[in-house]
């Protein structure tokens, strides 16, 4: 909100959607010269007898398009709340990550993970309580 008040004459301003296409080709600029060196790599991959290429775009291009629309809508969202509205939500949304990857792949839970899910979900709580008692 504040870039889009200081700079209300930029193209990127006018409207929610562009400012998330402009910040989003700055992030793939700056992290393109990190790619860069990881494509000799996959060259390599792509040459191999055993490697299926049809899957291998199936995967790229679904989870490009699953994190664009989250980043979007993350965007979209953090537009029209406040901040610290969204962090909680952001962390709503992380607990429920960790449970729904938990239950699918059966995958057991240290005494650790179990503390730092309480934690946050304690923050959670006590801000949600904070919040909604007057000044």
């Amino acid at each position: 909100k504040l870039l889009k008040k200081q700079h209300s004459s930029s193209p990127a301003a006018s409207s929610d959607v562009c400012l998330f296409f402009q910040i989003s080709w700055l992030g793939f600029l700056g992290l393109l010269p990190l790619a860069i060196p990881e494509a000799a790599k996959l060259r390599t991959e792509f040459q191999k007898s055993d490697f299926d290429m049809q899957s291998f775009l199936v995967v790229i291009i679904t989870n490009g398009f699953m994190y664009t629309s989250y980043n979007l809508l993350s965007f979209i969202v953090l537009s029209r709340v406040a901040t610290a509205t969204h962090a909680v939500l952001n962390v709503c949304r992380r607990v429920c990550v960790i449970a729904a990857t938990t239950l699918f792949f059966a995958s057991p839970l240290s005494s650790l993970n179990i503390v730092g899910i309480a934690i946050a979900v304690l923050g959670m709580l006590l801000f949600a309580q904070a919040k909604a008692q007057p000044l």
